[in-house]
């Protein structure tokens, strides 16, 4: 019953739409000379992504880009709500009110306001690029001249000036991390203390694996989000290949390559990161056999 809703809107809305988008990516649209568009067959049905990945400029380039950004982006992001829910969780005045700060974008990152901030980006833009805290002129001279290699100077580059979409981009990781840190049990702090453990010993050998089934679904989520992003190049060049070059094959072909790769990565991180998740059920029913036997 909870995914009904979802299901009807699937049906109704979206498998229409979808099964057009297999047609196109197999065939060639084009205008007709009496009914408007019309799909015409190709010589091979593989034409369109033949011609992604040999002819088009663009493509691979910004392909490569996205999948290479998830490798520091995602960990900054979980790492950043884990560590900014774990402060959150603690007792101090204003708890509250530094809870809601977090979670403002969320609140408005749709809607009107949304749309008031995307007309001023360019502004903004420019305010940011010419503060000192998004300067990196000075911090890729400093770390080049400490010798560290250009592709890693560029890395620490490109987190330092985009830190500002970063932390806009943590608010739902955040109060998701907010809640698994309130659902493990108290017993197991209980048991911490008992041993001796320190503060640093009681997170990443209580907090930390307890929390890892949350770690694992916020980072798929990340990379779905992130992959989904307006300002995504993927997504932009698709929109662009689509309305601007009117090329609505190829666009078809490029999302279905896009999508696929998606899910080829969500499944590598699945396969990878399941093993090291902590079950807290299976402990649990482990506990109660023996206490059993």
């Amino acid at each position: 019953m909870f995914v009904l809703p979802w299901i009807i809107g699937f049906l109704v809305f979206f498998i229409q739409p979808l099964i057009l988008l297999v047609k196109l990516a197999f065939t060639d649209m084009a205008f007709g000379e009496t009914s408007g568009f019309v799909l015409n067959k190709l010589d091979n049905v593989f034409d369109n992504f033949k011609y992604i990945f040999t002819e088009d400029a663009y493509f691979t380039t910004y392909l490569t880009e996205s999948f290479g950004s998830l490798l520091y982006k995602v960990p900054f992001i979980i790492l950043f709500s884990l560590f900014s829910a774990s402060i959150l969780n603690q007792k101090f005045h204003g708890r509250a009110l530094m809870r809601v700060i977090f979670f403002l974008p969320v609140v408005i990152g749709s809607g009107l306001v949304m749309n008031v901030i995307e007309i001023n980006s360019d502004q903004i833009t420019m305010v940011a690029e010419e503060s000192s805290m998004f300067n990196t002129a000075g911090l890729v001279d400093m770390l080049l001249l400490a010798g560290l290699p250009d592709k890693f100077v560029g890395v620490i580059t490109t987190m330092v000036s985009g830190v500002a979409d970063l932390v806009w981009e943590s608010s739902i990781q955040i109060l998701v991390f907010l809640v698994a840190l309130l659902s493990v049990p108290q017993s197991y702090y209980e048991v911490a203390i008992v041993e001796g453990a320190k503060a640093w010993e009681t997170f990443w050998k209580v907090t930390f694996p307890t929390v890892t089934p949350y770690v694992l679904a916020l980072t798929i989520y990340t990379i779905i989000d992130s992959f989904t992003n307006v300002d995504n190049k993927i997504m932009k060049y698709v929109v662009s290949v689509s309305n601007t070059q009117i090329e609505y094959s190829k666009a078809a072909a490029m999302s279905w390559i896009f999508f696929i790769l998606i899910l080829a990565v969500i499944l590598a991180v699945f396969l990878i990161f399941k093993p090291f998740v902590f079950e807290r059920n299976s402990v649990e029913v482990k506990k109660g056999r023996r206490k059993n036997a």
